[in-house]
């Protein structure tokens, strides 16, 4: 894994689309969409910087990437931030568990990644931290094989912190593969090469990670793409989303089934959503693009003026038509829940601003 260059180069939550919901109009679905389609070391030579680790840990998924979850600047802090607001929400437990338990379970504590996250240098413009929960292949996304990425600036002391936790016992050294040490921990498997952790729930996942990493750019997660996508929020928040509605579909029966009864999903393409803590709750504003056809064309109960919702706990469980209780949709709706919603819908885009009050 070298150094990027200047051209640039992201948490298990285990959570799957799967289940049918029926249409309450456009934004609960959209929101479900999101969150579900919703988280190394080169020895103590002189340290290499990352160009920047935002653009790096993108680098570790695919072309066709479904969907990934993104802390970037200062993770710690953000996640401590979302936690003030968000720390009654199931779905935010989740996804919080998926980001930091591979961390957890490498023996990095909590100051460890404060640690990890404060810049060796700053340089303005410039990520020196980043984390990334996601799934880099719609294969991995079928079988629920999430990847976890944390990128740092501090190479000598993440190599530090590993090579801590296999001395203690937590880790246990599997090899290299491309100069990456590879380490085999209770239920996770790791590689740390050049300030970068990866993480995923089988050594074959961690390398398959690298080898993309390493391999032709043109397969990897155009990051240049994906910024663009955030770009166009009204804000970048503490947690970003990014997803492939289309890649979703093809590794996801429960969504194409969707897509069967609401023809508006299917007319989705990538989707870019930005997460904010506020006083006692959090909003998402979400921004989808169309796939190529014209969204108020295709069934979508939303236009350009304001349409809003609010979305209970008993509309989550009502609105599913296909699944049981422990559904992983049925889960991910009634843990956001209570919503309250405000869409908008042009041709080729669908917005949504989303507050969730725990």
């Amino acid at each position: 894994m070298s150094t990027p260059d200047s051209r640039g180069g992201p948490i298990s939550c285990g959570l799957s689309l799967g289940g049918i919901i029926l249409i309450l109009r456009a934004a609960p679905i959209l929101l479900a969409l999101v969150f579900a389609a919703t988280v190394a070391g080169c020895g103590e030579s002189k340290p290499k910087r990352l160009v920047d680790a935002r653009s790096e840990v993108l680098r570790f998924f695919a072309v066709d990437a479904p969907a990934l979850i993104l802390l970037q600047r200062n993770p710690a802090a953000q996640v401590s931030q979302i936690n003030r607001s968000a720390n009654d929400l199931a779905t935010w437990d989740r996804l919080r568990g998926g980001a930091l338990g591979p961390l957890h379970a490498a023996g990095l504590r909590r100051a460890d990644v404060i640690r990890l996250a404060h810049p060796r240098e700053q340089i303005e413009g410039v990520d020196a931290a980043a984390l990334a929960l996601g799934f880099p292949t719609p294969a991995s996304l079928a079988a629920s094989e999430p990847l976890v990425i944390y990128a740092s600036d501090r190479v000598a002391l993440l190599s530090r912190l590993l090579a801590r936790g296999a001395d203690r016992g937590r880790l246990k050294r599997v090899g290299q593969v491309d100069e990456a040490r590879l380490y085999r921990g209770r239920g996770d498997a790791f590689a740390i090469r050049d300030g970068v952790l990866v993480s995923a729930p089988r050594l074959a996942e961690v390398r398959a990670a690298i080898e993309r990493r390493d391999g032709d750019r043109s397969q990897q997660l155009d990051d240049h793409s994906v910024r663009s996508l955030f770009d166009q929020l009204p804000s970048e928040g503490s947690l970003l989303v990014y997803a492939d509605l289309r890649a979703v579909q093809d590794a996801d029966p429960g969504l194409r089934a969707l897509a069967r009864q609401v023809p508006w999903i299917e007319a989705l393409g990538q989707l870019a959503g930005s997460v904010q803590p506020m006083a006692g709750s959090v909003r998402l504003e979400v921004a989808a693009k169309s796939a190529g056809a014209d969204l108020t064309a295709s069934g979508l109960a939303v236009g350009e003026a304001p349409t809003r919702f609010n979305f209970s706990s008993s509309n989550a469980a009502s609105l599913l038509s296909v699944g049981g209780p422990t559904d992983p949709l049925r889960q991910l709706l009634l843990g956001m829940a209570p919503l309250a919603v405000e869409a908008t819908a042009s041709s080729d885009e669908l917005r949504a601003k989303v507050v969730a009050s725990p």
